[in-house]
C-alpha cells in the first residue's frame, strides 16, 4: 500500500483511541448506571416470538431436542428490536445486493451474534448458575450439544441467503459459506471455554471482521473460498476435538 493510504487508515485507529481516552473518566459512572439497568432488564421475560413456537414444538418429543429448544427460547427471546431490525436489513443485503455486498453483509451478521458464540458456555459462570444447572443427570452432555447446535444454527442462518443464492452459482463458495459459519460458532464456542472469557473472540472476530470487508483474511469467503475451504478444513476438526475436553472442566468449575 501508498503511504498516505497506511496513514489515512492509521488515522482511523489513532482518533477512536483518542475518543476512549477521552471517555474513561465517565466509565465508572457509566458502569454504575448500567448495573442498575441490568437488574430490571434482568426480570425481563423477553420477547414472546409466537413464530418460534411451532418451530421448535416438535423438537420437544425428546430429551435432546427440548435442551435445544429452551436454548434457542432463552438466546433469541433476549434479542434487542435492533438487533431483528440488523439481522434483517443483512438478510436483505446477501439477497438483493450486487458485488461484494453479500459477503460485507454476511460478515456484519456474524458480528450482530458474537455474543451467541463467544459467551454460550460462560452463561454458569457469568450468572453463577452451575451448581444448579449441572446437578441434573447429563447436564453437561446435553448442554454441550444444545450450544453447539444452537451457535451452528445462528452462524449458518446469518448467511443463509447468501449460501442460497451462491448454491446455483458458485456452489465452492456456497461451501465456503457454510463452512466459515460452522468455523465461527465452534471457534467461538471453544476459546470462550479455552480462555474462560469472551473477549479473546470479540476481539479476534472484529479484527477479522476488518480485514474481511477489505477482502483479505479467513472471512473474505466470496473473494477466496477455497482458502476459506483450507481453513476451516482445519480449523473445524480442531474445534470438535477441543470443545469435549475443554467443556467438563469448565462445568467442574462453574459448579
Amino acid at each position: 500500500p501508498r503511504l498516505p493510504d497506511v496513514l489515512g487508515r492509521l488515522l482511523w485507529l489513532v482518533l477512536p483511541a483518542c475518543g476512549v481516552a477521552l471517555l474513561a473518566p465517565w466509565l465508572d459512572r457509566a458502569a454504575a448506571k448500567v448495573q442498575g439497568g441490568n437488574a430490571i432488564a434482568g426480570a425481563r421475560p423477553g420477547a414472546k416470538l409466537r413464530w418460534l413456537e411451532p418451530l421448535l414444538r416438535p423438537l420437544e418429543h425428546f430429551a435432546q431436542g427440548t435442551v435445544f429448544a429452551a436454548e434457542c427460547r432463552l438466546v433469541l427471546r433476549q434479542r434487542r428490536a435492533w438487533w431483528w431490525l440488523a439481522m434483517l436489513a443483512c438478510l436483505l443485503v446477501e439477497a438483493f445486493g450486487k458485488g461484494d455486498a453479500p459477503g460485507f453483509a454476511g460478515i456484519v451478521a456474524w458480528l450482530c451474534c458474537t455474543d451467541v458464540f463467544a459467551r454460550a458456555v460462560l452463561r454458569e459462570r457469568e450468572t453463577n448458575s452451575g451448581a444448579l444447572v449441572f446437578t441434573a443427570a447429563g447436564a453437561v452432555r446435553r448442554l454441550l450439544l444444545a450450544r453447539i447446535g444452537v451457535a451452528l444454527v445462528i452462524a449458518l442462518a446469518a448467511v443463509a441467503p447468501a449460501t442460497l443464492r451462491m448454491a446455483g452459482q458458485h456452489p465452492a463458495v456456497a461451501l465456503a459459506l457454510a463452512a466459515t459459519a460452522a468455523g465461527i460458532a465452534l471457534s467461538g464456542l471453544a476459546l470462550g471455554a479455552l480462555c474462560r472469557s469472551p473477549r479473546p473472540f470479540e476481539v479476534a472476530i472484529v479484527a477479522l471482521a476488518y480485514a474481511g470487508v477489505q477482502n483479505v483474511g479467513p472471512l473474505a469467503v466470496i473473494g477466496q473460498p477455497s482458502d476459506a475451504l483450507h481453513l476451516q478444513a482445519f480449523l473445524l476438526p480442531a474445534c470438535a476435538i477441543a470443545l469435549p475436553l475443554l467443556w467438563p472442566r469448565l462445568a467442574r468449575a462453574g459448579r
